[in-house]
């Protein structure tokens, strides 16, 4: 049985990847090769701090993310969008 219903066309859509800070953390010391007392240094934050955003562990305050984006910079946000968890 047919319907009276046109289909509407199928739009492709460009897919919008939206990562955690910690994933961004993850994948930027990915790509630099870094370990997270490596990225604690270059941010001036502690390991654990490192540790507990890149596992959902802590809400990071403003600071803490302004440090962290001084670090991983623009270029890992153009790639995505960031939320916090």
């Amino acid at each position: 049985m047919v319907s009276g219903r046109k289909r509407r066309p199928q739009v492709k859509s460009k897919e919008v990847q939206i990562m955690t800070l910690g994933e961004r953390l993850m994948e930027y010391r990915a790509k630099e090769r870094i370990n997270q007392v490596e990225m604690a240094a270059r941010c001036g934050l502690s390991k654990q701090t490192i540790y507990s955003i890149e596992n959902g562990l802590q809400e990071p305050g403003k600071m803490t993310i302004i440090k962290i984006e001084q670090v991983i910079g623009k270029e890992s946000a153009d790639e995505g969008e960031y939320i916090e968890h």
